[in-house]
């Protein structure tokens, strides 16, 4: 039901086109003729969807996280996982692109790659000089290149080449690649899931059914969904590899194989390249043990990327800027970005002071500090996986957790970077907690028109969201008194037999 509120309020609440196609609808053209209640059902939708998701938290974590001697908990099963996931995605399929625009630049420039143009030139407006792909751009996008990889630029190209300047047929395929990167994802995580000797259900629950991932991987059509399917059916091959002897043909195919893997996730967004390093420390320490297998891994896993670099490149027929120009969105920080939000604070603090406004420089030096943290925490992450005292997955899932939140400039899609990873590992409640109530936090609080909103619909927010959250703790409580007056009863049984 909430996947449902959330598809329909999205027709006229969502980041819809500018030429919206069901306002010639009949019935449906009342949501576009009533913006305002549209989103309204969204935020409903959202908010219930996380409650919901929060609340399954009972049934997907192992017995064990509960109350001890607790035994008539109902365990979600692998296949009940995959059943609430297709419950909750394919209503997402049949709605407008929701919580950002950033689908019709996907849209702009693989039509303006098709016509020979060079993306990493200028913006849409720049190489298509207006019209329908250009009027759906959000503003501050329209005259700044392509900020994606290579990859992606390939399959824009391929995918305007059959759709044309026909905006919906894209959206379509666009929609279907999210939808099967969503099912690769799943099974990778499953793996994964396996490797780290973590519950199937679980990781499902925490990275597949995550609010985060179904909002922005198939409602909002991200291409982290490509990225992190590539990466993470990698990593899972790669280290698959690790298990065989040394000199075994196959482990070198899988690892080799594993890492090309990641490097084409990397050619959709270059920060998909941190797995090669855990890749390659895992395969350094259980092939040699040795200090100089590290270099040695390094020089391999830099080739792979160099060459998958030079085949992204001339095959998808791009230029080579797109290696520097995929950090443009810096310039636009968001309310998340922690960098940012530190200078703000001492700016405020220095201007109380009497010190004057120096935001720019201030930003500028949080970014290097930022940078400098996520470096060190990378570099301690690689070496604790060359010793063994940390698993590749935890070690990739932290490390982009840390890199997330030190970034120039942070989305809500970006915590899907580490979030996905963590999910297959994390078996200890110090570190899920966070992820979970963090998730959580974000996913409520996305506008599902990708935009900014009246300061009404923000109250009514904070509104629906209190009373939401009540009803869930409520109903929580409700599904702990069941159980215990279940196990009570059969106690009670047993005694007297």
């Amino acid at each position: 039901m909430a996947a449902l509120l959330i598809a329909v309020g999205g027709w006229g609440g969502g980041a819809v086109m500018a030429q919206n196609p069901i306002s010639t609808v009949p019935v449906l053209n009342v949501l576009a003729r009533a913006p305002f209640a549209a989103v309204g059902l969204c935020l409903i939708g959202t908010t219930v969807l996380v409650v919901s998701w929060l609340t399954m938290m009972r049934y997907a974590l192992p017995i064990r996280h509960y109350h001890r001697g607790e035994t008539d908990i109902t365990q979600m099963t692998r296949g009940q996982s995959w059943t609430v996931l297709a419950g909750w995605s394919i209503p997402l399929f049949f709605t407008a692109p929701m919580f950002s625009k950033d689908v019709y630049s996907y849209v702009a420039f693989g039509y303006a790659a098709h016509q020979g143009l060079d993306v990493y030139a200028g913006g849409p407006q720049d190489l298509l000089h207006g019209g329908p792909l250009v009027d759906n751009v959000p503003l501050e996008w329209r005259h700044t290149p392509a900020q994606y990889g290579a990859g992606l630029i390939a399959i824009a190209r391929l995918i305007g080449a059959l759709t044309g300047e026909n905006i919906v047929a894209a959206i379509v395929c666009y929609r279907v690649l999210a939808l099967i990167s969503l099912v690769v994802l799943a099974i990778a995580v499953r793996w994964l899931a396996h490797r780290c000797n973590m519950r199937a259900a679980t990781a499902l629950w925490l990275g597949v059914l995550n609010p985060l991932t179904l909002f922005h991987m198939v409602a909002g059509i991200h291409n982290e969904g490509i990225m992190l399917a590539l990466t993470m059916v990698g990593l899972a091959i790669g280290l698959e590899g690790t298990r065989f002897p040394r000199r075994s043909v196959r482990g070198w195919g899988f690892l080799l194989l594993g890492a090309c893997l990641i490097a084409l996730g990397a050619s959709i967004k270059l920060p998909a390249m941190v797995a090669l390093g855990f890749l390659g420390m895992e395969a350094a320490r259980r092939w040699w043990k040795r200090w100089w297998a590290i270099p040695l891994m390094g020089i391999v896993m830099v080739a792979i990327m160099a060459v998958t670099v030079v085949l992204t490149t001339v095959l998808g027929g791009t230029s080579w800027a797109w290696i520097t120009t995929t950090g443009a969105a810096a310039q636009y920080p968001t309310v998340l970005t922690l960098t940012n939000d530190a200078a703000k604070a001492a700016t405020a603090v220095g201007s109380l002071l009497g010190l004057g406004n120096h935001y720019e420089a201030l930003r500028g030096l949080f970014i290097v500090i930022g940078l400098l943290i996520a470096t060190a925490f990378l570099c301690w992450a690689l070496w604790k996986v060359y010793l063994g005292e940390l698993h590749p997955v935890g070690g990739f899932g932290m490390s982009m957790f840390v890199i997330v939140l030190c970034f120039p400039v942070m989305h809500p899609w970006y915590l899907l970077w580490g979030v996905v990873a963590l999910s297959a590992w994390i078996n200890d409640r110090r570190y899920r907690i966070p992820v979970v109530v963090i998730s959580a936090i974000v996913s409520i609080w996305i506008m599902p028109q990708g935009g900014t909103m009246p300061l009404s619909l923000n109250v009514a927010l904070v509104i629906e969201t209190l009373v939401l959250l009540v009803a869930g703790l409520f109903t929580w409580r409700m599904l702990f008194n069941r159980d215990n007056a279940v196990r009570h009863n059969r106690l009670s049984a047993m005694n007297e037999n």
